[in-house]
Protein backbone atom coordinates (compact mmCIF):
# COMPACT_ATOMS: atom_id res chain seq x y z
CA UNK A 1 0.00 0.00 0.00
CA UNK A 2 2.80 2.37 0.88
CA UNK A 3 4.43 1.51 -2.42
CA UNK A 4 1.40 2.82 -4.32
CA UNK A 5 1.57 6.11 -2.47
CA UNK A 6 5.26 6.47 -3.25
CA UNK A 7 4.68 5.76 -6.93
CA UNK A 8 1.94 8.39 -7.02
CA UNK A 9 4.09 10.91 -5.19
CA UNK A 10 7.05 10.38 -7.52
CA UNK A 11 4.80 10.56 -10.58
CA UNK A 12 3.17 13.81 -9.49
CA UNK A 13 6.44 15.35 -8.36
CA UNK A 14 8.18 14.47 -11.63
CA UNK A 15 5.28 15.96 -13.56
CA UNK A 16 5.62 19.21 -11.70
CA UNK A 17 9.35 19.26 -12.36
CA UNK A 18 8.89 18.54 -16.07
CA UNK A 19 6.19 21.14 -16.29
CA UNK A 20 8.42 23.79 -14.76
CA UNK A 21 11.34 23.00 -17.04
CA UNK A 22 9.56 24.01 -20.25
CA UNK A 23 11.10 26.89 -22.26
CA UNK A 24 8.00 28.06 -23.81
CA UNK A 25 5.52 30.13 -21.81
CA UNK A 26 1.97 30.50 -22.84
CA UNK A 27 -0.67 32.39 -21.11
CA UNK A 28 -2.82 30.25 -18.85
CA UNK A 29 -2.41 26.65 -17.94
CA UNK A 30 -0.53 24.57 -20.45
CA UNK A 31 -2.19 21.53 -22.01
CA UNK A 32 0.27 19.13 -20.47
CA UNK A 33 -0.96 20.00 -17.00
CA UNK A 34 -4.51 19.13 -18.01
CA UNK A 35 -3.32 15.78 -19.33
CA UNK A 36 -1.43 15.16 -16.16
CA UNK A 37 -4.44 16.08 -14.02
CA UNK A 38 -6.56 13.69 -16.06
CA UNK A 39 -3.94 10.96 -15.51
CA UNK A 40 -3.91 11.65 -11.79
CA UNK A 41 -7.71 11.45 -11.59
CA UNK A 42 -7.65 8.20 -13.56
CA UNK A 43 -5.02 6.73 -11.21
CA UNK A 44 -6.90 7.83 -8.08
CA UNK A 45 -10.19 6.65 -9.51
CA UNK A 46 -8.77 3.23 -10.41
CA UNK A 47 -7.19 2.94 -6.97
CA UNK A 48 -10.51 3.77 -5.32
CA UNK A 49 -12.52 1.52 -7.67
CA UNK A 50 -10.24 -1.54 -7.68
CA UNK A 51 -8.66 -1.20 -4.23
CA UNK A 52 -11.69 -0.05 -2.27
CA UNK A 53 -12.63 -3.51 -0.94
CA UNK A 54 -9.05 -4.41 -0.13
CA UNK A 55 -8.45 -1.07 1.57
CA UNK A 56 -11.65 -1.36 3.59
CA UNK A 57 -10.83 -4.97 4.51
CA UNK A 58 -7.30 -3.96 5.51
CA UNK A 59 -8.51 -1.16 7.78
CA UNK A 60 -11.24 -3.38 9.23
CA UNK A 61 -8.70 -6.08 10.08
CA UNK A 62 -6.44 -3.47 11.65
CA UNK A 63 -9.42 -2.21 13.66
CA UNK A 64 -10.22 -5.76 14.82
CA UNK A 65 -6.60 -6.38 15.77
CA UNK A 66 -6.54 -3.14 17.71
CA UNK A 67 -9.80 -4.00 19.51
CA UNK A 68 -8.51 -7.47 20.40
CA UNK A 69 -5.27 -5.99 21.71
CA UNK A 70 -7.30 -3.47 23.71
CA UNK A 71 -9.44 -6.26 25.22
CA UNK A 72 -6.33 -8.24 26.14
CA UNK A 73 -4.80 -5.15 27.73
CA UNK A 74 -7.97 -4.48 29.74
CA UNK A 75 -8.10 -8.12 30.83
CA UNK A 76 -4.46 -7.97 31.87
CA UNK A 77 -5.13 -4.71 33.71
CA UNK A 78 -8.05 -6.26 35.63
CA UNK A 79 -5.96 -9.31 36.45
CA UNK A 80 -3.06 -7.17 37.65
CA UNK A 81 -5.40 -5.04 39.77
CA UNK A 82 -6.91 -8.17 41.32
CA UNK A 83 -3.46 -9.58 42.10
CA UNK A 84 -2.45 -6.20 43.53
CA UNK A 85 -5.44 -6.14 45.87
CA UNK A 86 -4.75 -9.73 46.97
CA UNK A 87 -1.11 -8.98 47.70
CA UNK A 88 -2.02 -5.75 49.46
CA UNK A 89 -4.60 -7.51 51.64
CA UNK A 90 -2.10 -10.26 52.48
CA UNK A 91 0.49 -7.64 53.36
CA UNK A 92 -2.00 -5.74 55.54
CA UNK A 93 -2.97 -8.98 57.27
CA UNK A 94 0.69 -9.76 57.92
CA UNK A 95 1.22 -6.28 59.33
CA UNK A 96 -1.77 -6.68 61.63
CA UNK A 97 -0.71 -10.11 62.88
CA UNK A 98 2.97 -9.25 63.15
CA UNK A 99 3.04 -8.89 66.94
CA UNK A 100 0.94 -12.00 67.36
CA UNK A 101 3.23 -13.99 65.06
CA UNK A 102 6.32 -12.83 66.91
CA UNK A 103 4.87 -13.73 70.32
CA UNK A 104 3.71 -17.09 68.99
CA UNK A 105 7.19 -17.77 67.59
CA UNK A 106 8.74 -16.87 70.95
CA UNK A 107 6.39 -19.17 72.87
CA UNK A 108 7.01 -21.95 70.37
CA UNK A 109 10.77 -21.46 70.77
CA UNK A 110 10.47 -21.54 74.58
CA UNK A 111 8.31 -24.67 74.42
CA UNK A 112 10.84 -26.35 72.13
CA UNK A 113 13.67 -25.29 74.45
CA UNK A 114 11.99 -26.79 77.53
CA UNK A 115 11.13 -29.93 75.60
CA UNK A 116 14.75 -30.29 74.44
CA UNK A 117 16.00 -29.76 78.01
CA UNK A 118 13.59 -32.40 79.32
CA UNK A 119 14.64 -34.83 76.61
CA UNK A 120 18.30 -34.18 77.41
CA UNK A 121 17.69 -34.81 81.13
CA UNK A 122 15.81 -38.02 80.43
CA UNK A 123 18.56 -39.12 78.05
CA UNK A 124 21.22 -38.37 80.68
CA UNK A 125 19.37 -40.37 83.34
CA UNK A 126 18.87 -43.24 80.90
CA UNK A 127 22.57 -43.22 79.97
CA UNK A 128 23.53 -43.13 83.68
CA UNK A 129 21.24 -46.08 84.44
CA UNK A 130 22.63 -48.06 81.50
CA UNK A 131 26.19 -47.23 82.58
CA UNK A 132 25.47 -48.42 86.14
CA UNK A 133 23.93 -51.64 84.85
CA UNK A 134 26.87 -52.17 82.53
CA UNK A 135 29.34 -51.46 85.34
CA UNK A 136 27.59 -53.96 87.62
CA UNK A 137 27.60 -56.59 84.91
CA UNK A 138 31.28 -56.00 84.18
CA UNK A 139 32.08 -56.14 87.91
CA UNK A 140 30.22 -59.44 88.26
CA UNK A 141 31.95 -60.84 85.21
CA UNK A 142 35.35 -59.77 86.54
CA UNK A 143 34.56 -61.32 89.92
CA UNK A 144 33.48 -64.52 88.21
CA UNK A 145 36.65 -64.66 86.13
CA UNK A 146 38.77 -63.95 89.18
CA UNK A 147 37.07 -66.70 91.15
CA UNK A 148 37.58 -69.16 88.33
CA UNK A 149 41.24 -68.20 88.07
CA UNK A 150 41.73 -68.53 91.83
CA UNK A 151 40.00 -71.89 91.79
CA UNK A 152 42.17 -73.14 88.93
CA UNK A 153 45.34 -71.96 90.59
CA UNK A 154 44.30 -73.40 93.95
CA UNK A 155 43.42 -76.64 92.26
CA UNK A 156 46.77 -76.82 90.51
CA UNK A 157 48.66 -75.89 93.67
CA UNK A 158 46.86 -78.41 95.79
CA UNK A 159 47.24 -81.04 93.11
CA UNK A 160 51.00 -80.51 93.13
CA UNK A 161 51.09 -80.46 96.90
CA UNK A 162 49.01 -83.55 97.23
CA UNK A 163 50.85 -85.50 94.65
CA UNK A 164 54.16 -84.78 96.29
CA UNK A 165 53.28 -85.01 99.99
CA UNK A 166 50.09 -86.87 100.56
CA UNK A 167 49.21 -90.50 100.48
CA UNK A 168 46.41 -91.99 98.53
CA UNK A 169 43.90 -91.82 101.46
CA UNK A 170 44.90 -88.24 102.21
CA UNK A 171 44.46 -87.29 98.59
CA UNK A 172 40.97 -88.74 98.48
CA UNK A 173 39.94 -86.92 101.67
CA UNK A 174 41.34 -83.62 100.39
CA UNK A 175 39.57 -84.02 97.07
CA UNK A 176 36.26 -84.61 98.79
CA UNK A 177 36.79 -81.53 101.00
CA UNK A 178 37.72 -79.46 97.98
CA UNK A 179 34.66 -80.57 95.99
CA UNK A 180 32.36 -79.76 98.88
CA UNK A 181 33.92 -76.30 99.30
CA UNK A 182 33.67 -75.61 95.57
CA UNK A 183 30.03 -76.59 95.60
CA UNK A 184 29.37 -74.23 98.51
CA UNK A 185 31.06 -71.34 96.68
CA UNK A 186 29.08 -71.86 93.53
Amino acid sequence: MKMIYWILFVNIFSSVVLASSGEHHEDGVPRVVFYQAINVFIIFGSIVYFGRTKIVAFFNSRKNQFLQAQEKAQLSLRKAELEYTEVKSSLDKLKLTRAESISKAKTDANDMRTQMIQEAHSLVTKIKAEAQVTAKLELERAKSQLKEQIIKEAFELSKRDLSSKATFDDQRKLQEDFISKVQVVQ
